[in-house]
């Protein structure tokens, strides 16, 4: 088996505490996910132009709650005005294909969801995980890379996406939470509750 992370939201988040009874303003702690792919497995995502890539961790409450790690792009919500500014770019090209690669990842905790003051017209704002029981599952699609005449990297899928068991695991923690991707076939369906 390969060891791999995939990054969630990276970023300088603040450290504070929870306030009693609510979600706090700053990260709390981290955890560290450990992800096992068999060493016979490929795995690849093909990015489109103006596009960030997509999170291979859903995480959940033991409500289901899912929180989302996917980071808005070229947009920003003012939580002042309740105005969303975005970047005016344009956004053409084929993209590129960037592999499923070894390392582990820390996350701080960081979701993003719609303004607890404008709601959801500004656009997603960054929110922070309070401490507790939550459950990662990781998911990726098979494919293999490439190179074109031009230089530009291709994944190609070869598969659907495959998804491990659901894992529950504390927040903060010290402890890596270790993910596991099937080789092939046996997908387990997103735990959505």
């Amino acid at each position: 088996m390969m060891v791999l992370g995939l990054v969630l939201g990276c970023g300088t988040e603040k450290l504070g505490q929870a306030p009693k009874g609510g979600n706090p303003d700053a990260s709390v702690g981290a955890v560290t996910f450990q992800i096992a792919i068999p060493e016979t497995a490929s795995f690849c995502d093909q990015i489109a132009a103006c596009a960030g890539a997509p999170a291979h961790i859903a995480i959940t409450d033991s409500a289901g709650r899912a929180y989302n790690q996917t980071a808005p792009y070229f947009c920003y919500c003012n939580e002042a005005t309740c105005l969303q500014s975005c970047l005016t770019i344009f956004c053409g090209g084929p993209g590129w294909g960037v592999p499923v690669t070894t390392v582990n990842q820390v996350w701080s905790g960081t979701y993003y969801a719609a303004s607890d003051r404008c709601g959801s017209t500004c656009g997603d704002v960054a929110h922070y995980l309070p401490p507790g029981a939550y459950v990662a599952q990781l998911c990726a699609t098979p494919g293999t890379m490439s190179t074109t005449d031009g230089g530009t990297s291709v994944c190609t899928n070869t598969g659907v996406q495959l998804c491990g068991s659901p894992v529950p695991f504390t927040f903060p923690s010290t402890t890596p939470i270790v993910l596991t991707l099937p080789a092939s076939g046996g997908a387990v369906t997103i735990d959505t509750r």
